[in-house]
């Protein structure tokens, strides 16, 4: 339960001085209760609601003296982005957050999307795909930019088609591989409480553009006395925009 796992969450951001996160599928009460143990953090996102019934957000976790929001919104992915609703078969609201920040230690100009594509249905995560890259390139405008999710790219579960959506002329480029450094852990992202990565397993992904530097890119196989986080590995990496 959350109530378990909520000090190894923190622990974990705090260790690995993570700057700015995407995280999927927290509720709004799990979100204050990470500000209550990392009160040096703010989040943006919005509930996706169905009904009466209030859903996750799609988050967007950063440290507030390094960033300045400067504009925030949010999309649905489906053919009606700017409505509330949902798409080509999905079972859930699946959205985009995205953030135009200023970084102030450096001045820099650059936009931060977070997003989770749905489980069920490969028609909506490659439509998906798609309508992310064209908002990704309406919205940014030629900036540099971040993309972070659980895209839910299971092998088995058509995600290789998928990625190479996603991925389709390096308009989206894989941070594992614009790395300096080699990659650093398992090679999946997957643990479903039971394992440090599902080898080839890799769900979870962190996606940038030709303007952003890209030092080292890893997987967190972190536990506590063999008790895991969550059911997903942090994927992370340190990254410098041009």
């Amino acid at each position: 339960s959350w109530g378990c796992r909520k000090e190894f969450v923190a622990s974990m951001i705090r260790f690995h001085h993570m700057d700015i996160i995407g995280l999927q599928e927290p509720t709004e009460d799990q979100l204050n209760d990470l500000i209550s143990l990392l009160p040096e953090y703010d989040w943006h996102g919005i509930a996706l609601t169905e009904g009466e019934e209030k859903g996750s957000v799609d988050a967007i976790l950063f440290l507030k003296e390094r960033f300045e929001i400067l504009q925030t919104s949010h999309f649905y992915l489906s053919p009606t982005p700017e409505i509330l609703s949902k798409g080509w078969n999905a079972r859930y609201l699946r959205g985009v957050t995205w953030a135009k920040l200023k970084d102030l230690k450096t001045d820099q100009i650059f936009y931060f999307f977070n997003t989770h594509f749905d489980y069920h249905s490969i028609l909506a995560r490659n439509k998906s795909a798609q309508l992310l890259r064209d908002q990704v390139e309406q919205i940014s405008q030629n900036h540099p930019f971040i993309i972070t999710g659980d895209f839910n790219l299971f092998p088995k579960m058509g995600g290789e088609e998928t990625y190479k959506i996603l991925t389709r002329d390096n308009f989206l480029i894989d941070a594992q591989f614009k790395a300096v450094f080699p990659h650093h852990g398992p090679t999946g992202s997957w643990s479903g409480f039971k394992e440090a990565g599902q080898p080839g397993v890799k769900p979870d992904y962190i996606f940038v553009n030709k303007k952003v530097n890209v030092m080292s890119h890893g997987i967190l196989a972190d536990t506590f006395d063999g008790k895991f986080p969550s059911d997903h590995m942090p994927v992370v990496s340190e990254i410098e925009i041009n």
